[in-house]
């Protein structure tokens, strides 16, 4: 994912119909294959501009899986955003754009250890006494992005997870109180991007 302009959609959903035509992307990351608790991130996504709507929408899904054997942590994403767009002048276009998220957050009870488990001598040879809770979390978020070009310079800026709706009912905007006093997040953090880059003429 270092490679973040390979990976549009997941930068800034104002990426949503820039190439005009039909866009597929996929991405694939293995982190620190060599251990045994790597982290594993997939992401696959398709855009196109459409004229009759001023712009461009795009999905894009996302799936990481932290830990080995099947994951102790998986968290899988659906997300659908339109971008609009506007021409300030010949040279400079604008697209504003609104991004709608439904994830799910999976905990893997049967990957986990507990202190009761442990034999001083032989390790982990004993069955938990611990009960397993809810290991499943779904929410709805709302993003936004903003990028602005000219033939050969671009900018952007993107906030994901801007407003958050737990399945609980809660809903709440991620820039305000989001820690319920006891190091625990109620929402989503929200996450912000910015980014700029240009384009050079090697050989005409």
């Amino acid at each position: 994912f270092s490679q973040f302009y390979a990976n549009p959609l997941y930068l800034n959903p104002a990426f949503a119909g820039t190439n005009v035509c039909p866009r597929l992307c996929f991405n694939f990351r293995d982190q620190w294959p060599n251990m045994a608790g790597n982290f594993m991130t997939t992401t696959a996504s398709y855009d196109e501009h459409f004229d009759k709507l001023s712009g461009g929408i795009g999905i894009l899904l996302f799936h990481d899986r932290a830990g080995a054997d099947g994951g102790y942590i998986n968290t899988s994403t659906i997300s659908a955003m339109y971008a609009f767009k506007a021409k300030v002048s010949k040279k400079f276009t604008l697209r504003l754009a609104l991004q709608a998220d439904f994830q799910g957050k999976f905990l893997n009870w049967n990957n986990l250890t507990f202190p009761d488990m442990i034999d001083p001598r032989y390790v982990f040879v004993y069955q938990t006494n611990e009960v397993p809770g809810d290991c499943s979390r779904w929410n709805f978020g709302v993003g936004a992005g903003i990028l602005g070009y000219t033939p050969h310079v671009y900018f952007g800026l993107a906030l994901h997870h801007l407003a958050s709706v737990p399945m609980d009912g809660t809903v709440g905007f991620s820039f305000l109180g989001k820690n319920d006093g006891n190091g625990m997040y109620t929402m989503m953090p929200l996450k912000l991007t910015a980014h700029v880059g240009a384009n050079f003429d090697l050989k005409r």
